[in-house]
Order: C-alpha cells, then structure tokens, then sequence
C-alpha cells in the first residue's frame, strides 16, 4: 500500500495529459475543418481545397501568403474607394469609342482614296486621248518616284512643256505612246509648277478657241488633229 499515492498520482498524471491530448486533437480538427480534397493546380480551387493546401504550407510559406492576401485586399479597398471599377467601365467605353472613330475614318480614309483613283483614272483617259492629239508625245519611266511602274508623260502644249505623273494601273492607256528612258531629251522636266503648267493650258485653249473656231471641224484629218492647231 505504500506505493498506492505514487500509483494515483501516476494515473492522475495521464489523465491530464490525455485531456491535454484530446484538446489539442479537437484543436488541430478545428484548424483541419473545411478542408477538401482534389487541388489541381491547372484548375481554381474551392475555398476548401485552398484551404487545405495552405494548411499544407510550412509557417514561413503560410505568413507570405496571409502577407500577399492582405496586400490585395488593401489595394481591393483602395480600388473600391477611388471607384476604379467604374473608371475602368468608362476607360472601355472611351476605348471603345475611339475604336470605332478609328474604323469610322479608315472607312473614310478608303472612300477617299476610291474616289482619288477614279478621279486620276478618269484624268488618265483624258491625258491619253490628249496625247493622241498632240505631236511630240512621249512617256518616260518617272525617277523621282521610289514605287517601281510610275511614268512621266510630257507633252508639248501650245508651245509649252507639260508633265503629268502616271500610275502603273493607268500605264496601259498610254500603249500608243513612244517610250522613251529617263534620259531622252524629249524627258527632261523644264522647271515648270503645277501653276504654270495649267496657266499654259488655260492660254492654249483659249488661243485655239479662237484661232479654230466652227472651220475647226472641217480641218480635221484622219488622225484627228486639227490641221490649224498644228500649221499655225
């Protein structure tokens, strides 16, 4: 009987760490609570499984997650506060409006350059059908375009140089020309402006007007030029 107090208080000793170990098994359950198995990294996890894969982490992992996830609900907060949700919303709507200004002016853009080449398609005929008319036509490569297929055609209008630039969808309107290079004397550009060129023909024409007149058209010869344009 003399061991009887070593052996209550031995027993006494287990029953509270048992208790110990039964608080902390229900704490550690408490802790495990919620958890889900199946984490895919490939996939978003539920809040079950993120849990349990945080559980998971050793405690310096665990504190640069808390860390990270504080760090964005404070810029969350500060997101909320300064209405960047509905600042974004109208960012996307200016974005979107100047989208379709963009659309809507390369929509222009493309009709204008459409009516730009019907506009120089139909000055290509009538340059064509001018220098059927005329002597000393002649088309020349044009060298001071980069493009490849520019021409130059030059004409001599009532005494007067006129050049006009040719583009290579408009060169085979001028197949009846001769052809010449660059550097034949008949295409070398005499230092005449736009303005002058036309000054030119506004003379000429009013010159031929009145020189022609209705004896004009009984004068013509098989080519169609007029015999007093070209003998005055």
């Amino acid at each position: 009987m003399a061991d009887y107090p070593d052996f209550v208080g031995a027993a006494q000793k287990l029953l509270d760490q048992q208790g110990d170990i039964n608080r902390l098994t229900a704490e550690l359950a408490r802790l495990h609570t919620g958890e889900e198995d199946g984490c895919d990294q490939h996939v978003r996890p539920t809040p079950g499984q993120w849990l349990k894969q945080f559980n998971s982490y050793p405690a310096p992992e665990r504190l640069a997650v808390v860390a990270r996830v504080l760090d964005a609900c404070a810029r969350a907060s500060t997101c909320f506060e300064q209405n960047h949700e509905a600042r974004l919303q109208q960012l996307q709507d200016d974005y979107a409006t100047v989208a379709r200004w963009r659309n809507e002016q390369a929509d222009r853009a493309d009709r204008m350059q459409h009516d730009r080449d019907v506009a120089y398609r139909e000055r290509a005929h009538l340059l064509a059908l001018l220098a059927a008319m005329v002597d000393h036509a002649v088309i020349a490569p044009a060298p001071d375009v980069d493009e490849p297929g520019w021409w130059l055609l030059y004409l001599t209008l009532g005494g007067r140089q006129a050049s006009w630039h040719i583009s290579p969808q408009d060169a085979t309107l001028f197949r009846h020309l001769e052809h010449v290079t660059a550097a034949d004397a008949r295409a070398q550009w005499d230092g005449h402006s736009t303005e002058d060129k036309y000054a030119g023909i506004a003379a000429w024409t009013a010159e031929l007007a009145q020189r022609c007149g209705p004896a004009c058209s009984e004068q013509h010869t098989e080519t169609g030029r007029c015999e007093i344009a070209r003998n005055r």
